[in-house]
């Protein structure tokens, strides 16, 4: 199979780190999800973007 380049970035929390974002062939998850809730939120409210997240973690 052909290698893929996947980008985990840490920050440190009081000695605990944490994943704040996974870079994928180029492609931050946070900048897409950044864009994704921008777009609702530009014809929607906040509580239907919490709603939406609501349901994806059910599924």
């Amino acid at each position: 199979g052909e290698e893929k380049n996947i980008i985990f970035k840490f920050y440190n929390n009081n000695n605990d780190w944490l994943i704040y974002d996974i870079d994928v062939l180029g492609v931050s998850i946070v900048q897409t999800y950044r864009s994704q809730f921008g777009d609702i939120l530009a014809n929607q409210d906040f509580d239907t973007l919490l709603q939406k997240l609501e349901n994806i973690t059910i599924e």
